[in-house]
């Protein structure tokens, strides 16, 4: 599985997949990478950023650039510096990780 980079985005995805940590474009940074196979693992939050002069001016309205994982699209937000970011987990795992903390 490779994470794609176009032009648009909408999200969403299943309680179990493995998505590799492979960026398909210069353009295209991702936080996790391994040795073993570029997959990422259990409760491991993954940062994608897109820093693409051509869609960087905050002055603009471009749209988000189009972030695809397992075919899925990324809902991608624009920072004050101009880059597009999104985080992301296995749903699954993150709720399992999170039923260890009681709730206050």
């Amino acid at each position: 599985m490779t994470i794609m980079l176009t032009w648009s985005a909408a999200m969403g995805f299943s309680g179990s997949f493995m998505p590799e940590a492979e960026a398909a474009n210069q353009y295209l940074w991702v936080s996790a990478e391994d040795a073993g196979g570029n997959n990422f693992y259990g409760g491991q939050v993954l940062e994608i950023v897109v820093t693409d002069p051509a869609i960087n001016r905050l002055d603009e309205a471009y749209g988000m650039p189009d972030v695809t994982i397992d075919g899925k699209k990324v809902i991608m937000a624009q920072g004050v510096d101009g880059s597009w970011y999104a985080y992301i987990a296995d749903g699954s795992k993150a709720t399992s990780i999170d039923s260890n903390y009681a709730e206050e």
